[in-house]
């Protein structure tokens, strides 16, 4: 933390009150010696100013002192924030008065579920949703899940240096200030939208992001619309000191106007006692004997600046700007220096597409407890990527630590079972016309060869009979040219070769197999009509499904499960078979959303997704008994949106991972207890994973932002980094467990899309010019949320032809292709 200019500002100010309360004594000692009669008053006014005088000598030497801390602050950060968890020592829980009931229904609700007392719990549960949906104010995401009894452990995201803040050059700073004084002179601190729409979307906490919203200027793009070499992100910073320096003044003015108008009312009680026209006429006589040199010290005045005098108003002049720019000057200089240590790998084969967090838990850990560590745990928190080749040159082959990069169509679904990739959305990802539905798969890509192939057409896929590498392409099941089917949701199934899809349109759910010549469906599915009906109100892509043993099991925005027999559906592809409903709650309290299989007969059921708590009903996850038809668990405390990845971590960790508002929780299931809470920002989207070790699970968050972060959940946990994902936004993400590797379908903000006239992009016409910078190989989207400098390596993913699965293959101390279901047939 460095000096701001409000540090700076309020030094200046204070010395010029200083020197205000040094003129006043010197009056009062002159009017001593020139005025005998009126000696006890001055005697009086002299005391006071003397205490003034000492005051003000202590505040400067406060503010001086508080400065030269601010400065020197860097070396005393760990005094302030817990270097593990970075919770600054201390930090309380805020929670108001109105939700202490809410917090005591949710804790007997989970201390009910810890006892086994299920229907108890069911009815505590329900007090809790009913005074949720009273309450005015959001609850407390920390308070959210607080749970003394098994000591959670609360976690927030590293605060990365913003590198977009941080010039090229020096002459970036000097214009933009410039330009900050010629939009301050003109009077832009009192025009509040026009200061907003200057400033943009992001604004460093300045302003409340909800605000940009409701006016509209949520994704106002304003770097573009700016002068050549003013920062739009260190005009940002400039605003926020003038704003906080603003602030200061109007503190330190207020105190000096309670102050003088206490002084001026002794002054007047004595005049009101009498001798109100000797004082006057004494004082006119004092002015006029000293009048020479009152006029003397009035030029001279004249020629000192002060910071905004000792008036109410607050005017920026040179000596405020002075303060601003030595206070953006420390920190670009502190920024600089942050950013070298978060760009530092933390071992030497790291990945350079990530931004590692200096303060997380494993730099802590010592050689020796290191050694024991899990290859893979090491490679994840440390994301060590197998290095792979990334070119075509076998003259100069050149090999990096990136993922591989699929190309595919734009899914808006995606599934994987085994090494099955199910998909399905739209052939057309960048055209304004209508698109074409297609449902599809593709075997997850295994290099054979990947530690001896010096150039992609080296590579040679295991799962294609050795064939190069790039011909493993998703491979069309459906195509919905000139069809009515749209679907929207897909589920792998590796044992019968089937992909199963959801058609938001008619309800159905169809069978496509892996090994048929054409695109006839293998098997039909059918929800109800109540189904149906809260598809056509919620939207279409509100289906669910999972599979469970031999059973397909559904969801869809109702207070029940719908559950299919697969072996039944096989037999007669002709018939359209009707589903056998499972009701999860019997209240009529809660609406079905995502659902995963877990393990065994038991499913997790998560509620709609609804926008934060736009919904009055129940917002708890379910553990759902698919043989005993009735719901054996909750896991209480998930509000608002709630979303559910893959479960891969219960059966080796007892461990349910969730997203509740952009909080990533753990809920043990054993207790049913929340263990671990990650505190992401503010944003709407993000989703979470949790990946198995021989040890410790490890969680990795994404969605709304073009990056994925991990997280290291051992005690106290920590956001160890963020990767990179090329500028794209991540939709899905799972884990192949055989070649340990992160799959991830994404979607690009930052692509042409072609009209009937020309391209367009972000809204905007492209010229030829425009469409051929985009295409080169140095292109950097305006619009990317990271800088080019935000990472180590530099790495963009050009989506333009199509959309790309990325793969992150992860070290695991043995060779890609040689996974432990295979390693026998592969050393034969």
């Amino acid at each position: 933390m460095s000096a701001s200019a409000a540090d700076y500002y309020k030094v200046e100010y204070l010395k010029a009150a200083h020197a205000a309360e040094k003129a006043d004594l010197n009056d009062a000692e002159d009017m001593q010696e020139h005025i005998q009669q009126r000696l006890d008053e001055c005697k009086d006014r002299v005391n006071q100013s003397n205490d003034k005088v000492e005051t003000a000598e202590r505040l400067v030497n406060d503010a001086q002192a508080q400065l030269a801390a601010a400065e020197d602050s860097e070396d005393k950060v760990d005094d302030i924030i817990d270097p593990m968890t970075g919770l600054k020592q201390g930090e309380k829980i805020s929670v108001l008065k109105e939700h202490m009931p809410i917090l005591i229904a949710l804790q007997n609700t989970r201390e009910l579920m810890e006892e086994g007392r299920l229907e108890e719990a069911l009815a505590a549960e329900l007090v809790f949703t009913s005074l949720i949906a009273k309450s005015e104010h959001r609850l407390n995401s920390q308070a959210q899940f607080a749970c003394p009894t098994t000591n959670t452990c609360q976690v927030k995201a590293a605060d990365f240096v913003d590198t977009k803040a941080i010039p090229e050059t020096d002459g970036v700073l000097v214009k933009t200030l410039s330009y900050a004084a010629e939009k301050v002179n003109d009077g832009i601190l009192d025009r509040r939208q026009d200061l907003l729409k200057l400033l943009g979307f992001n604004m460093n906490g300045m302003f409340n992001p909800e605000v940009l919203e409701m006016l509209g200027l949520g994704n106002f793009d304003t770097q573009s619309h700016l002068p050549e070499s003013v920062s739009l992100d260190i005009l940002r910073y400039i605003f926020n000191e003038i704003i906080a320096m603003k602030e200061c003044h109007d503190e330190l003015a207020g105190n000096n106007s309670n102050q003088s108008n206490n002084n001026n009312a002794d002054v007047n009680g004595e005049v009101e006692n009498g001798g109100e026209e000797d004082l006057v006429n004494n004082d006119v006589e004092d002015d006029n004997e000293g009048g020479d040199m009152d006029e003397d010290e009035e030029d001279d005045g004249e020629d000192e600046e002060t910071p905004s005098g000792r008036n109410n108003e607050f005017t920026m002049n040179n000596i405020g700007w002075e303060a601003v720019e030595k206070a953006i000057s420390n920190q670009i200089s502190s920024m600089r220096e942050e950013n070298k240590k978060e760009l530092q790998l933390p071992e030497e084969d790291s990945a350079k597409i990530c931004r590692y967090n200096p303060k997380a838990h494993f730099r802590f850990v010592s050689d020796e407890a290191n050694l024991s560590v899990d290859p893979l745990l090491d490679s994840l928190i440390n994301c060590k990527l197998r290095s792979r080749p990334t070119n075509y040159s076998q003259e100069n082959p050149v090999h990096s630590g990136t993922p591989f990069e699929l190309r595919v169509y734009e899914n808006s679904s995606f599934d994987l079972d085994g090494d099955m990739m199910a998909m399905c959305g739209d052939e057309y990802h960048n055209s304004l016309r209508s698109g074409e539905n297609f449902v599809g798969y593709q075997r997850v890509p295994i290099p054979i060869n990947l530690d001896s192939a010096k150039t992609m057409c080296a590579l040679q896929d295991d799962n294609n009979s050795n064939e190069p590498w790039d011909t493993n392409v998703t491979k069309c099941l459906f195509n919905g040219k000139g069809k009515k089917e749209w679907f929207s949701t897909c589920m792998a199934d590796k044992a019968n070769n089937l992909v199963w899809a959801a058609d938001g349109r008619t309800g159905k759910i169809h069978a496509f197999s892996t090994n048929a010549s054409n695109d006839e469906s293998v098997a039909k599915l059918s929800f109800a009509s109540l189904e149906n009906k809260a598809s056509s109100q919620f939207g279409n892509d509100t289906f669910g499904l999972a599979k469970c043993n031999g059973t397909i099991i559904g969801s869809c925005a109702t207070g029940r499960l719908s559950a299919w027999n697969i072996s039944s559906a096989l037999e007669d592809s002709s018939k359209t078979i009707e589903p056998k409903h499972m009701v999860v709650d019997q209240l009529n309290n809660f609406l079905c959303g995502d659902i995963q299989h877990v393990s065994g007969s038991n499913v997790i059921v998560a509620p709609l997704r609804f926008d934060f708590n736009e919904s009055d009903h129940s917002t708890t996850l379910r553990l759902y008994d698919v043989n005993a038809e009735s719901t054996i668990g909750l896991f209480a405390g998930t509000l608002g949106e709630v979303s559910i990845g893959k479960q891969y971590c219960v059966e080796t960790h007892n461990s349910i991972f969730a997203m509740s508002n952009n909080v990533g929780v753990v809920f043990d299931t054993r207790t049913y207890q929340p263990t671990i809470a990650l505190h992401h920002e503010k944003r709407s989207g993000e989703q979470i994973l949790g990946v198995p070790t021989t040890s410790t699970p490890v969680a990795f968050t994404y969605g709304s932002e073009e990056d994925i972060k991990c997280w290291d959940l051992r005690n106290p946990g920590s956001h160890v980094y963020t990767m990179a994902t090329g500028n794209t936004i991540i939709d899905h993400l799972l884990w192949h467990e055989d070649t340990s590797s992160l799959l991830a379908s994404t979607h690009s903000k930052h692509l042409i899309q072609h009209g009937r006239v020309s391209g367009y992009m972000y809204g905007e016409t492209l010229t030829m010019d425009d469409e051929e910078e985009v295409y080169h190989d140095s292109y950097w989207p305006k619009r990317a949320f990271h800088s080019p400098s935000f990472f180590p390596s530099r790495w963009h993913c050009d989506c333009q032809n199509s959309p790309v699965l990325l793969q992150y293959p992860f070290k695991n101390g043995r060779s890609m292709h040689k996974q432990p279901g295979r390693l026998k047939s592969c050393e034969t």
